[in-house]
Parts: structure tokens; sequence; C-alpha cells
């Protein structure tokens, strides 16, 4: 049997980042959805991997290329 949990990657408005973050947990715990780090045996959890800014999205022109 397969333990995976489900990763999320969220994208959110500059300067938003903590209470979305909050708020998305609160919600997963109330739901019991929010997999902990101990959560090992238990499956379809899911886990905010990473909570960026819109801005983090960019590059800088002189980074960006064809590819």
């Amino acid at each position: 049997m397969s333990y995976d949990d489900i990763d999320f990657f969220l994208v959110v408005r500059p300067g938003t980042i903590w209470i979305s973050r909050l708020l998305v947990l609160f919600l997963l715990e109330l739901i019991g959805k929010r997999r902990r780090y101990d959560s090992t045996q238990e499956k379809d959890l899911i886990c905010v991997n990473m909570i960026v800014s819109e801005t983090a999205l960019s590059l800088p022109s002189s980074s960006q290329t064809l590819y």
C-alpha cells in the first residue's frame, strides 16, 4: 500500500504570504487533511510545500533565454 501525499505549490499576491499560509494551514487542519512532519502512515494528506509571491515568478531579462 502506498502512503503518498498531495503536494501543493501556492502562488499568492505580494504581501500576503503569511496570512495565506495561516489560512491554508488552518483550513487543512479543520478538514483533517494537513500532513504533518511525523505523518508517515496516513495517505492522501495535503502538504503545502511552497508558497511564493507573484513577484517571485519572473526572471530578469538578462537571465531569460529562448529555452
